[in-house]
């Protein structure tokens, strides 16, 4: 069990237990956590800390090592949500799944590079200009089963793929969903 936490002196750090929660041991000091995903098939912690940037956590060696960043390819002066990283998932197989404000993101090499997922299927068209945010795919959170099935909840509903993320099947919506 892993729990990222700010100390009383405003420190962010990484904290580990074996006993269910009932005392905690600092893993890492001043590493501030914005998603957490353990791969269990390779028993890595993976973390990122800032809005696309992931790290491998050597729990033991408490130190972390840069791995990559998820790098959507965004206009030149677009910023804001589309490249904001909400949620990192690890498949049984290994694979890892970033979910971004511009679609989701695998890596199947342990974080080292990242590929864009069929993030077309994920986005909804509407004739009314104000539903300008439903051409953006917008992964909220990403759920990965232990047969390997991906579910993506984005603003446009909820998405379900058999196929490692390559195709889509939008199984709730149209409306957004935020948490799986």
């Amino acid at each position: 069990l892993y729990a990222a936490v700010v100390n009383d002196s405003g420190v962010p750090m990484l904290q580990k237990s074996t006993q269910a929660g009932e005392s905690w041991t600092t893993v890492v000091d001043s590493f501030g956590v914005y998603e957490m995903a353990y791969a269990p098939k390779t028993q890595t912690l993976y973390a990122s800390t800032d809005t696309q940037t992931v790290y491998e956590v050597h729990v033991d060696e408490k130190r972390v090592e840069k791995l990559s960043k998820v790098d959507p390819a965004i206009s030149p002066g677009e910023t804001g949500r589309r490249n904001e990283l909400f949620d990192l998932e690890a498949g049984p197989e290994g694979m890892l799944y970033a979910g971004l404000g511009a679609g989701a993101y695998r890596s199947t090499d342990g974080g080292e590079t990242w590929s864009e997922c069929a993030n077309e299927k994920l986005t909804a068209t509407s004739e009314d200009p104000r539903d300008a945010q439903l051409g953006i795919p917008d992964v909220r959170d990403l759920l990965v089963t232990s047969d390997g099935i991906v579910i993506a909840a984005t603003w446009n509903g909820v998405y379900r793929s058999t196929t490692d993320c390559q195709s889509w099947n939008r199984v709730i919506g149209p409306g957004g969903a935020e948490d799986l």
